[in-house]
């Protein structure tokens, strides 16, 4: 596991250099006193993979590669429900750029660490090409982990005279002053590799023609890559005529895809990326192949996907502007089409243009459009007539999406949460709150077990404005600070999604990026002191000593003390940590829990590092709980409200396995064998056969007493982490079985 690196949000002055020659870069850098080693990333023809920088310094660090980011499966068909399920997943789980930029952070820094003192530098794209967002991420955070290792210097090149700044908004680059020397530029190589979209692997630059040049035109690197210096690089497109070699690699393929042959391929590549989180590039490439479609229904395929993509990442202004399909399009595919504007539509608040929309979509429907279809489109539908003042309308349709729902086989969870949320919303604004809080809870149960960060906050958001519309003050605070604490120990916590952050900022006018994580630390304690005012609790930002850090406790295995007090339970240890985020709000965020849970937990809360319960299963604390997560986290101590509580072992036998809450079901695979289907987020898992008779065993809720006794106890406690890491199981222990006593059987047995 990574060791946690802290971050902040302030926009960073990052050096950059125009150079278009080679020659210049190397001359600079011994004018400066920069280090002559260097680690090496080319963008030149922008970015065809997916964490193209951290890749490739990685490669060159040879380092072990980092494993490439999970990638959703290519769209088979025109599934609208499929895609604006995806969006929902999506937005829930968070910025996966951002993620994805961390992770990788964290997996070079220690290779970085004990190199000696490197240039890392990126060749910038030529005008018309893509940086994309992950790669941006990934120099803001590398350009802040350099500011405490200054060995290392961080150049931004420019070989085209275009000074672009990619960094949205997180960083920005100064250029020297002066003119470029003029240099003698020799011509461009013309072999395929020269386009290649990236540094040049060995095995693919030994491909190259050993001509005179091959020499002077590549830098060899570490790790065994090789960049093309930038006055050998093409200023026209790879040729027609030049299919790339697959030896050649992906990126090449992509790239000379998109200039000759923007075809159904390029854009199952698109979907790969989009996948992979690096949805601004799989759009360039979607848009491309849009753009060059020959045949009109083929332009009509290619759209609905360009189209889905869009929505399920908020580009509601970009799928609104999309011109209405043509008439001879089928039926189906304009339906698609104008749903897609339509939603577009109405989340650009253009509401009567989106009804014409929606109105075109129904006109043009299949009359055997499969039931799911009809329901997502039928939600969105809900959402236009609650915007324009038609509750009733609003309500019907998501009565009718619940009970349809009811009528298929498999139920999609994705629906399930946002018909829930959307009748919750409703119920809420009609001012029936037992309603809204049953609602609330059926969506919040599609990712009981499975939360991501972003869900963990939202839930506790949720309940906190519910228990306030229900004048519940204590109730709301508990809430309130729930969601902090899971805010404040999250690994990622400037990817929370967006409409988490306008629930806690109670604005949809979000801030910028850059500000957000500040006003939404800021947010939380002006909430939780404003409640603690109302319930007469002295709160306070003021610390003498350091503020404990919070980590939730699948990213720190093992604690010193597992503590609770009938709504509070963390683990507690003195290995300290690094917070995720530093910045005067995020510490006075810090400092706030810090004081409350010493007042809540007595001196067990002054340890440096606090665990937070991060397995999504809303268990309320109990002592029960606090011994099942003591033995879970190996603690040496339990304590329930300040009483320390004795390690009984006796009650391990009776610890009762079952299949987590976010399973979905089992299903036989038509090309043989079974897979475990989950809610929410996670891919299906393949089952051998005796993964499947394990999963079987669990699903019939034993004991570990009774497990232990069928099976070595071993391989039984080595099975249980892998499927609660997995999210397979779950494990829980009665409150009652603290009250009794073991009998002599019952010890010897091991059965309860």
């Amino acid at each position: 596991m990574s060791q946690r690196i802290s971050r902040h949000t302030r926009p960073l002055e990052l050096v950059g250099l125009g150079a278009s020659h080679w020659a210049h870069l190397t001359e600079w850098l011994t004018e400066q006193g920069w280090p002559s080693a260097l680690l090496a990333t080319d963008l030149t023809y922008g970015a065809w993979q997916a964490q193209h920088i951290a890749s490739e310094l990685a490669r060159q660090l040879q380092h072990p590669l980092l494993p490439p980011p999970a990638s959703g499966p290519t769209p088979s068909s025109l599934a609208y429900g499929d895609l604006v399920g995806r969006g929902i997943d999506a937005e829930a789980a968070g910025d996966k750029a951002l993620i994805n930029a961390v992770d990788a952070l964290e997996h070079l820094a220690p290779a970085l660490a004990t190199l000696p003192p490197h240039t890392i530098v990126v060749l910038l794209p030529r005008a018309t090409y893509t940086f994309g967002a992950d790669n941006a991420a990934f120099v803001y955070l590398l350009a802040q982990w350099l500011e405490t290792h200054a060995s290392h210097k961080l150049l931004l090149l420019d070989t085209d005279n275009a000074r672009p700044q990619p960094g949205d908004g997180f960083w920005h680059i100064t250029y020297p002053a002066g003119v470029t020397p003029s240099l003698h530029k020799p011509a461009p190589l013309t072999h395929l590799l020269a386009y290649t979209p990236s540094l040049l692997a060995d095995e693919s630059y030994q491909l190259a023609p050993r001509t005179s040049a091959r020499a002077d035109a590549w830098v060899t690197l570490s790790g065994g890559q090789h960049l093309l210096k930038p006055e050998y690089r093409p200023i026209a497109t790879p040729p027609a005529d030049m299919p790339p070699n697959p030896l050649f690699g992906r990126p090449l393929l992509a790239f000379w895809q998109y200039h000759n042959q923007p075809d159904s391929a390029l854009m199952g590549q698109a979907w790969q990326l989009f996948g992979a989180g690096c949805a601004d590039i799989a759009i360039q490439l979607a848009v491309r192949c849009v753009a060059a479609a020959q045949l009109p229904i083929m332009r009509g395929v290619l759209l609905a996907q360009l189209q889905g993509m869009r929505i399920a990442t908020m580009r509601f202004a970009d799928a609104a502007a999309e011109a209405e399909p043509a008439a001879a399009l089928p039926t189906g595919i304009r339906s698609f089409l104008h749903q897609a504007i339509g939603w577009g539509l109405a989340m650009t608040n253009r509401l009567p243009d989106a009804k014409r929309q929606f109105e075109l979509a129904s006109a043009y429907q299949e009359p055997t459009i499969a039931p799911l279809e009809k329901a997502y489109f039928d939600n969105i539908q809900a959402f236009l007539h609650y915007r324009m003042g038609d509750a009733d309308q609003a309500f019907r349709l998501e009565k009718g999406i619940e009970a349809l729902h009811q009528t298929v086989p498999d139920e999609d969870f994705r629906l399930t949460y946002i018909n829930s949320i959307n009748q919750a919303r409703l119920y809420k604004s009609v001012g029936d709150l037992v309603n809204a809080e049953a609602y609330y809870e059926r969506a919040f149960a599609t990712t009981l077990g499975n939360r991501s960060e972003s869900d963990l906050v939202y839930v506790h958001v949720c309940r906190a404005l519910l228990r306030h519309d229900q004048n519940e003050p204590d109730a709301c605070f508990r809430e309130w600070v729930q969601a902090a604490l899971h805010w404040a120990a999250a690994t990622y916590p400037e990817a929370v999604g967006g409409r988490t952050l306008t629930a806690i900022l109670n604005t949809h006018r979000l801030p910028p990026p850059t500000d957000r994580v500040e006003a939404t630390a800021q947010a939380f304690v002006e909430r939780i002191i404003a409640l603690g005012a109302v319930l007469n609790r002295d709160l306070s930002t003021e610390l003498s000593g350091t503020p404990c850090v919070f980590v939730h406790a699948s990213q720190r295995p093992g604690c010193e003390t597992v503590a609770g007090n009938g709504w509070l339970l963390v683990g507690t240890t003195n290995v300290p940590s690094q917070p995720a985020v530093v910045g005067p709000q995020s510490d006075r965020l810090r400092a706030l829990l810090t004081n409350l849970l010493t007042t809540e937990l007595g001196t067990l809360a002054q340890q440096p590092t606090i665990l937070i319960d991060d397995r999504g299963l809303d268990e309320a604390p109990s002592p029960a709980a606090v011994w099942l997560l003591g033995w879970q986290w190996a603690a040496k101590r339990l304590y329930w409200q300040g009483t320390e509580q004795a390690y009984a072992d006796y009650l391990l036998p009776q610890v009762r396995v079952a299949l987590s809450p976010a399973v979905a079901r089992r299903v036989a695979v038509p090309s043989g064998g079974q897979q475990l289907q989950f809610k929410r987020y996670r891919q299906p898992l393949a089952l051998t056969d005796k993964a499947a008779d394990w999963v079987d065993w669990f699903a019939a809720g034993p004991t570990l007493g009774q497990l232990w006794q069928r099976h070595d106890r071993q391989t039984v406690d080595e099975l249980l982490r892998v499927f609660q890491q997995r999210r397979i199981i779950r494990l829980s222990l009665p409150d009652e079985a603290l009250n009794a006593a073991p009998t002599a059987a019952y010890a010897s047995s091991f059965l309860v």
